[in-house]
């Protein structure tokens, strides 16, 4: 079997109910380079993942420093092989409110997507009232 080499870079869809969100998914998945998601899951497999990793004890045992870096490697690893199993498109967009939780703007700071993906891209739509 043939692996798939080629890179793949994932957004990530954060906004508000009734922001446009699915409009905008809908806008950008008019352009063919780009596999947009309706609300996705992608994000439940990283939750968890990470109550997995909380409730191992043994890793309580060991260095956090390099259990959080083994976090964010798996996590890595899985969504590029989550979205390579979806599409061969070489941009994804992929929506889901829990992102924002997430990224250097949410509450859980000790585990962003930052961490996973250095370099990653947030969109955040909102609603000025």
């Amino acid at each position: 079997m043939q692996k798939r080499e080629h890179k793949q870079t994932i957004f990530y869809q954060s906004s508000l109910p009734r922001a446009g969100s699915t409009l905008l998914q809908n806008i950008i998945g008019q352009n063919p380079k780009f596999h947009v998601t309706p609300t996705s899951g992608m994000i439940d497999m990283m939750l968890g993942t990470r109550i997995g990793y909380n409730g191992n004890h043994e890793s309580k045992a060991g260095d956090l420093k390099q259990w959080k870096e083994g976090f964010y490697a798996y996590c890595r690893e899985g969504f590029k092989g989550y979205v390579a199993a979806l599409t061969d498109k070489p941009y994804i967009l992929d929506k889901n409110r829990a992102w924002y939780k997430f990224s250097k703007f949410g509450i859980n700071k000790n585990y962003t997507c930052l961490g996973i993906f250095p370099n990653c891209f947030n969109i955040y739509n909102k609603i000025d009232l």
